[in-house]
């Protein structure tokens, strides 16, 4: 699993480059391509980057996948992730973000009929954010704060060190390798610990205060506001995986449909369930040239705690909408309720194929345009008299475009320029891993 990050990544082949273990191929081969199937790919970059949301980012990313010419994608990845961001505003130096993952994913189990993906996590957030529930919230600061003030009036605190297990059973295949079509059942579990430190002065402690208290929006927020202390928070994952892209990195043609459930049984005051679906889906228009989209559903009952609002997703949680791998151009984290629809489009063009020091790479170039809509609740939410998702032409949009490197068979490095007209924010994404 790719993490989420928004910087820059700086590729230095001259200290750890990608490459491949000696006596072996470069290159898993699609139809026709004819590279060696036995081999090994080793990737370990070095990570200096900038983005608005985290500042500067420094870390460092390795992958490891071994190809064994049978098992299909491969016969096994192992990748660790180091990162730090640093950002200096009027209290210091900070640290936005800390991610540090070790994932194992492993394909071909049992005959084939099993994958089995396990993860160990880190991530510390020092800037959160909480803009408020439903589709229609306000990113403006009151007047007359101070600057310090004004910084952390949409911010909160979180760490959440997590361990995950997912399998994915066969239940039915037809083909082989890039034609391959194939149904899984999702059944896995994840236990996180959740730390939530509420900043003095910002809109979360306001809302926490007024939720405390007897006001006409006091029970609204109560039951929007849970989960603000520490506490282990277990969840169990099921669901129905339909596969039938060509390739799992860079898909030129085929389907990934997902429906998905997400089970949080205690503790009881945060019970709740999540329900997602998502089709995503690619067609060749030409030798070079793809065109990709997804739709996608999220849906929350129950008691979910606040921060699970800004997420979405089983398999691959993200904040949506917004940040660089669900709505670009728009704020990460900027919207939250229990229901979110998301729409993506990406027009892909390959540009050149190279090989640089014995590794195969292709460049291209994308455009693409990203929509989000947010829900507070399955019914109406007023906050001080005002509906909080405002009416359904309130979405927040993104367009722009980019450049790809798909270095080897396991790796993308992604850069994305993007503006939202609805939110009048930027956004500049460079990382690993394709939107979709």
């Amino acid at each position: 699993m790719l993490r989420p990050w928004c910087g820059v990544l700086l590729l230095l082949p001259t200290a750890l480059a990608l490459g491949e273990v000696p006596g072996v191929g470069v290159d898993q081969p699609r139809t026709g391509e004819g590279a060696a199937a036995v081999r090994t790919e080793f990737g370990a970059l070095p990570v200096l980057g900038y983005d608005s949301d985290t500042g500067l980012l420094l870390g460092a990313l390795a992958n490891l996948a071994a190809f064994d010419g049978r098992t299909y994608p491969y016969a096994w990845r192992l990748q660790a992730n180091l990162a730090a961001s640093f950002r200096s505003g009027p209290g210091g130096l900070s640290m936005p973000l800390h991610d540090d993952l070790i994932f194992l994913d492993l394909p071909g189990l049992r005959g084939d009929l099993l994958r089995v993906m396990a993860e160990v996590s880190f991530r510390r957030y020092h800037d959160a954010a909480w803009y408020g529930p439903g589709g229609d919230s306000r990113a403006a600061t009151p007047e007359g704060l101070s600057t310090g003030a004004a910084s952390s009036y949409h911010r909160f605190r979180r760490t959440s060190p997590a361990a995950a297990l997912n399998s994915r059973w066969r239940l039915w295949e037809a083909g082989a390798g890039p034609a391959r079509r194939r149904l899984d059942v999702l059944v896995g579990g994840e236990i996180a610990y959740n730390t939530i430190t509420v900043l003095r002065g910002s809109l979360l402690a306001s809302q926490l205060e007024e939720a405390s208290g007897s006001g006409p929006d006091a029970a609204v927020l109560r039951e929007l506001l849970r989960g603000t202390g520490a506490l282990f928070l277990p969840k169990l994952r099921l669901g129905l995986l339909y596969d039938s892209r060509d390739h799992e990195v860079t898909p030129t043609r085929g389907l990934l449909v997902e429906l998905s459930t997400r089970l949080a049984p205690a503790p009881a005051h945060l019970r709740h369930a999540g329900f997602f679906a998502s089709a995503t889906g690619f067609v060749p228009l030409g030798e070079r040239l793809v065109l990709g989209g997804r739709l996608l559903g999220d849906a929350l009952v129950g008691h979910p705690p606040f921060y699970a609002l800004s997420e979405a997703g089983v398999l691959t949680p993200r904040f949506t909408p917004g940040g660089a791998f669900t709505d670009r151009g728009v704020l990460l984290q900027r919207f939250a309720g229990k229901m979110k629809l998301l729409a993506n489009l990406e027009l892909r063009g390959e540009l050149a194929r190279f090989e640089a020091g014995g590794q195969r790479l292709r460049l291209g170039l994308t455009a693409f345009g990203d929509c989000g809509r947010v829900l507070a609740d399955w019914h109406r939410v007023a906050l001080a008299g005002r509906d909080v998702d405002g009416s359904w032409s309130r979405v927040a949009a993104g367009l722009g475009g980019g450049l790809r490197l798909r270095w080897g068979e396991t790796l993308v490095v992604r850069v994305d320029v993007a503006h939202s007209p609805t939110e009048r924010t930027n956004g500049l994404y460079v990382t690993v891993g394709e939107v979709m």
